[in-house]
């Protein structure tokens, strides 16, 4: 996936014109949509920088980009120009380099519970496979449940360390998520009545490094946390 980032510092009088022509019922995401590459935008104000806005483009790859901005040069021209009003200033945040998937074994007591709970419960698609073995698409990255025979589920899931007031289960895995995506599988795991080992809720919250947070176990008793932040690039290591 290749994504765009944009900055945007609204001129006061027009902060609902703005709001309403680059959020996801806007004329950007109009234009974008006639691109078959083209997969969302997202509008969220910029953490710690008062009045600023923050765009993210989705793209399925760069190439989908370029060619959406050789097939359209003249109607991005056009809309770039009658927006200027709408901004005080704005700028292109950095590209930042693509992060490598990571890959993951982990210790399962059965490849069935397995797939039901990584497939079916969380989406991910299956790749390589044997009788005692599968891969998954964890998010983009590698994950490997081997079967070992049988684990204790109490005994994997008993070490913990306190982290705002909760006991986080040590060790962990899991994922950094857009606050939409974490939403969205919050929701998804609470409509399928999830026993969970901390709660969907905000932690440090009104500090710099405010998160979302979810933990629960896999059949297996392997601890997984799935965390989201409003600004991933100005939050993901404040203290």
């Amino acid at each position: 996936m290749h994504r765009i980032e944009w900055e945007y510092l609204p001129a006061p009088e027009h902060l609902d014109e703005f709001l309403a022509t680059y959020g996801p019922q806007g004329a950007w995401v109009a234009l974008f949509g006639r691109s078959d590459g083209y997969l969302g935008t997202e509008l969220s104000p910029v953490a710690g920088r008062p009045g600023w806005y923050r765009t993210i483009d989705r793209w399925r790859s760069a190439r989908d980009h370029a060619a959406f901005l050789a097939a359209f040069a003249a109607e991005y021209h056009s809309l770039d120009l009658e927006c200027e009003r709408l901004t005080l200033e704005e700028r292109r945040v950095a590209e930042r380099p693509p992060l490598m998937p990571f890959h993951l074994a982990i210790r399962v007591r059965d490849l069935a519970q397995a797939r039901a709970f990584y497939g079916g419960l969380l989406g991910c698609a299956e790749g390589r496979s044997s009788e005692a073995w599968v891969d998954f698409d964890f998010f983009g990255h590698q994950l490997v449940c081997h079967v070992v025979g049988s684990t204790d589920a109490a005994a994997v899931s008993a070490a913990s360390n306190p982290v705002d007031g909760h006991d986080v289960p040590v060790p962990h895995f899991g994922l950094v998520l857009e606050m939409p995506a974490w939403e969205a599988l919050a929701r998804r795991l609470q409509q399928a009545g999830v026993q969970f080992v901390i709660e969907p809720q905000l932690r440090f919250r009104g500090q710099p490094g405010e998160q979302a947070t979810l933990f629960l176990l896999d059949p297996s008793g392997n601890a997984l946390e799935f965390k989201a932040f409003h600004d991933i690039a100005g939050q993901l290591f404040t203290s």
